[in-house]
């Protein structure tokens, strides 16, 4: 009887390490699958964030290409009512700064394009790329 039990006994702890294995082979299977999707999500955002940034870019670019061209537009139609003397005049002031100035003034300007794209493409994000 003592035989039947040990043999009883040494089934089911037999049964009982199958049961563990699967389960380990379930969770590292489970660990697996969430490791993917979280591969993908992350995929998926780095693509909404680039996609937003590109369009940010482009509807910035395009604006400040509008304005400029006004600008121009102005320029040109006030340069046609100068005299010789006042133009050359004129350009001698637009054209009188140093490279210190240009240089800060050139790293002030990007920095707010920079933040300019940055606050755009989030806005795209925010309300025209809902998260998945």
């Amino acid at each position: 009887m003592a035989d039947e039990s040990n043999a009883t006994l040494n089934e089911i702890a037999t049964l009982l390490r199958r049961q563990v294995e699967q389960t380990d082979e379930r969770t590292k299977t489970a660990d697996a699958q969430a490791a993917r999707q979280r591969e993908e999500l992350a995929k998926l955002e780095s693509q909404r964030l680039k996609i937003s940034r590109v369009l940010a870019l482009l509807l910035v670019t395009a604006s400040l290409a509008a304005i400029q061209h006004y600008s121009d537009s102005r320029s040109l139609s006030t340069l046609a009512t100068l005299t010789p003397m006042e133009v050359v005049e004129q350009q001698r002031k637009v054209h009188l700064h140093s490279y210190g100035t240009t240089f800060v003034s050139l790293l002030i300007l990007g920095g707010l394009y920079y933040a300019i794209i940055d606050g755009v493409a989030y806005c795209i994000r925010r309300f025209f790329m809902p998260k998945s």
